[in-house]
């Protein structure tokens, strides 16, 4: 329920006329092939700060010259209107998907008055869903072999990874490990509500298969790839350039544009890979560009002087990827703490993302990302768990931290696009949920697959429950009369919310977890009895 104190934003009604025609035909057969589901919805269809900020800065030069009150309800009405041009919410709406696609959403009462789905709702009844619909979150940077290793004591990055992380891996030399955490891996992650995924194998090319085969059985999209690294590791982690470069020539192939897969080329980062092995890994980016690659960039300050002493050539951290090629609109550095503007800006030249990990900046200590200095430089920034660094598989948990990171760098003047600015820019709700969504898509270079519910677009839904706990119900108020305005249900969503608040997950069209509870492969039954005091 939206109140005054939203922006009056309402889903457009979209239909994609072709595939409508064909989930009309293919429910005449058998009803069970095509899902709709009705109840309030959210998604961006825009980035939300980009456009408040444009409204600011044009408003600007009016401002100075007239500082009234009129004047400032302008400019709110303007800045609600232009945050109305990045939403798409509707209180009563329709999702139709067929075929792993949205086929068509909007408004309830518009959308039934289309005879074709007037006709789909007959032949398969609507089911009414409890919370708020949203896209699957998208989670940019995740390492699947440290599941095992969450929440594990460690000093400092270079600690953690010679403590837990380097004999973790170790294990994902059997076949059978590496599939049995893949597959907990992955459930974990749409139990979390994170339907797709950028992440992290070990340097066995069994982890990589491993992974693919089980994000395969789920339809999720999952990009990932080996890790490289031929120095700095124990033995049994250390791949040889030939026989490695042939193991992700073959990993390429055999799963690289399969169904929903990609294949990322995956140097863990530089200290543990030679110059040659970067240069090798840049001349098979450069041979196949539709690639993505993933590392690690400025996490940790000894890890920085380490790279110094490494690569004493180098300009600077930075340009020992960009040197051999690795730097382009494809490219994910995870962390990106401990940059100065000029980095900033090459990144943000070359297209390149950071994907900005809150909650393992906090768990190891690495510092505090500067999200406005990124943002004002116009940096493409995503969010992410690093689990097992980061101490929670929750997006939601993740937003939390982020917000917090926000109000730890104090208020210290910014210059952001000629405006006045707080260095500390406290993440706002509209910008989190956009950046776990539609955000998250666009630094991976898949907004035209994931990240909102357009037709066309993978069915990758998620349902939160704003009433999930005792204590969100008093907050949110959700379903109420007296309920708090929407932009206070995600802001409490995001301070209080985790895998309790995801209540259902559908991937490409099927149902992965109900009422909380997740579901078999072969069913729509929970995979447990829940006890009776859980029950929702």
């Amino acid at each position: 329920m939206m109140t005054d104190q939203d922006t009056s934003h309402t889903a457009a009604c979209h239909l994609d006329e072709q595939r409508l025609t064909a989930a009309l035909r293919a429910a005449a057969k058998d009803a069970s092939c095509v899902s709709l589901l009705r109840g309030a919805l959210l998604h961006f269809v825009a980035d939300p700060a980009d456009a408040m900020l444009s409204e600011a800065v044009s408003s600007d030069g009016n401002d100075k010259q007239d500082s009234n009150q009129g004047n400032s309800n302008s400019r709110a009405s303007d800045m609600a209107a232009t945050l109305a041009r990045a939403v798409e919410h509707c209180t009563d709406a329709l999702l139709v998907m067929h075929a792993g696609h949205v086929v068509a959403v909007g408004d309830h009462r518009s959308l039934v008055r289309h005879e074709a789905v007037g006709e789909l709702m007959r032949l398969s009844p609507p089911r009414n869903v409890e919370g708020l619909m949203m896209p699957g979150f998208i989670d940019t940077h995740v390492h699947f072999p440290q599941l095992d290793i969450i929440a594990s004591y460690g000093h400092c990055l270079i600690d953690w990874l010679n403590t837990y992380t380097f004999p973790a891996e170790q294990r994902f030399a059997d076949p059978a490990h590496a599939a049995e955490v893949a597959d907990a891996f992955l459930d974990a992650l749409l139990c979390h509500g994170s339907t797709s995924a950028q992440v992290f194998a070990t340097s066995h090319a069994t982890s990589a298969d491993a992974l693919f085969r089980a994000a395969r059985a789920r339809d999720m999209r999952v990009h990932a790839g080996r890790v490289m690294m031929d120095r700095n590791a124990p033995p049994a982690l250390l791949d040889s350039g030939v026989t490695a470069l042939k193991d992700d020539e073959r990993l390429i192939a055999d799963w690289h544009g399969r169904d929903r897969l990609g294949y990322v080329l995956t140097p863990r980062f530089a200290p543990t890979s030679t110059p040659e092995q970067l240069k090798a890994a840049g001349q098979l980016l450069k041979s196949q560009p539709d690639l993505h690659l993933q590392t690690h960039l400025a996490e940790n300050l000894d890890e920085v002087k380490w790279v110094a002493e490494l690569f004493p050539d180098a300009r600077d951290y930075l340009a020992v990827y960009e040197d051999v090629g690795l730097s382009h609109e494809r490219t994910t550095f995870a962390h990106g703490i401990h940059l100065d503007d000029g980095m900033r800006q090459r990144i943000a030249d070359q297209g390149a993302s950071i994907a900005f990990c809150p909650t393992s900046n906090l768990f190891l200590g690495s510092g505090l990302f500067d999200r406005a200095s990124a943002r004002a430089m116009g940096m493409n920034i995503s969010i992410a768990t690093d689990v097992g660094g980061g101490s929670s598989l929750c997006q939601l948990e993740s937003l939390k931290a982020a917000y917090q990171i926000g109000q730890l760098h104090g208020a210290v003047a910014h210059d952001v696009a000629g405006l006045e600015s707080r260095a500390n820019q406290p993440l706002t709700p509209w910008q989190g949920f956009y950046q776990l969504t539609l955000g998250n898509a666009r630094a991976m270079r898949l907004q035209d697959k994931v990240g909102n519910l357009r037709p066309g677009m993978e069915a990758d839904v998620i349902v939160l429950d704003p009433a999930a706990t005792p204590l969100l119900a008093r907050r949110t108020r959700w379903g109420q009369s007296s309920q708090v305005s929407l932009q206070e249900v995600l802001f409490a969503l995001m301070m209080l919310g985790d895998d309790r608040v995801i209540r259902e997950v559908h991937v490409a069209g099927q149902c992965r977890k109900l009422h909380g509870l997740m579901l078999s492969a072969s069913s729509e039954t929970p995979s447990r009895e829940p006890a009776a005091a859980l029950m929702p």
